[in-house]
């Protein structure tokens, strides 16, 4: 499960009576009680050339077939979990955070230092740099009972 955001969901709403997820005084938790912050690892515009692509073989679009069919599962988990929270009037109960990166970048399994750096130097400039983002997330954080000590 790439977003497991709605897993988590049904985990906790589907086995409310489950000792750990108990509230304060014994209470199960209601949808009320729940929020998100979803946190993704960054959004790459890979784009395919056809010119390159039609000369591929099978073993060529091993790669590429992965990253098509795991994208569009993530922005479906995203939606439907925003819908949920949105219908119930629980618009500021989920967040969800991805940053735009470089394909250069997007590898899971990339460990350089430069590529952790890239990383966090993108992470810090487009949520910083995002005023709606930045209020969204300080909103979520406040009415989640979260407060930071820092100024961002």
């Amino acid at each position: 499960m790439n977003n497991p955001s709605i897993g988590a969901l049904i985990e906790v709403l589907g086995n409310s009576d489950y000792k750990h997820y108990k509230l304060k005084n014994e209470r199960t938790p209601q949808l009320k009680d729940i929020s998100i912050l979803s946190l993704g690892t960054g959004r790459a515009n890979k784009r395919l050339n056809s010119t390159d692509s039609k000369k591929w073989g099978r073993l060529n679009w091993i790669k590429p077939l992965i990253d098509i069919s795991t994208g569009g599962p993530v922005k479906i988990a995203h939606q439907q979990i925003q819908t949920i929270f949105n219908s119930s009037g629980l618009d500021n109960n989920y967040l969800r955070i991805d940053i735009d990166i470089e394909e250069e970048y997007s590898e899971m399994s990339d460990s350089r230092e430069t590529t952790i750096k890239y990383l966090l130097d993108e992470t810090k400039s487009q949520i910083i740099n995002n005023h709606t983002l930045l209020y969204k997330l300080k909103l979520f954080l406040d009415e989640s009972g979260i407060k930071i000590n820092q100024q961002v």
